[in-house]
């Protein structure tokens, strides 16, 4: 019987636990936590408190990373679950899953 390392638990090929518990007990008392990635968007009335906003996302549970007030921006994440309550904030216009993208490494044969 092999064992896969989940970040939270370990699985036997049989889905079983360690201790011969089944997974679907296991996770009923387990609580996962699944954070995401977030953009925040100030609507255009409270671009001025973008930082403000910022502050009170924190203490909604959302972790910041970056703030561009100047665009009225915030990138964080938060639980999957906050999402709506995060988007029901004075001042949000609205709450979407960051996409992150970067460009291939330098190369004469890759254009840029």
């Amino acid at each position: 019987m092999r064992c896969f390392l989940n970040p939270r638990l370990f699985l036997y090929d049989d889905n079983t636990l360690p201790n011969g518990e089944p997974v679907g007990i296991f996770l009923r008392r387990e609580r996962l936590v699944s954070k995401i990635s977030l953009s925040v968007t100030v609507d255009e009335e409270h671009i001025g408190s973008t930082r403000q906003i910022a502050t009170g996302l924190e203490k909604q549970g959302f972790v910041v990373e970056r703030i561009v007030a100047t665009a009225g921006a915030i990138f964080g994440s938060a639980e999957l679950s906050m999402i709506d309550r995060l988007a029901s904030f004075e001042g949000v216009q609205e709450v979407r899953p960051s996409r992150n993208y970067q460009l291939p490494p330098m190369s004469p044969n890759i254009p840029q």
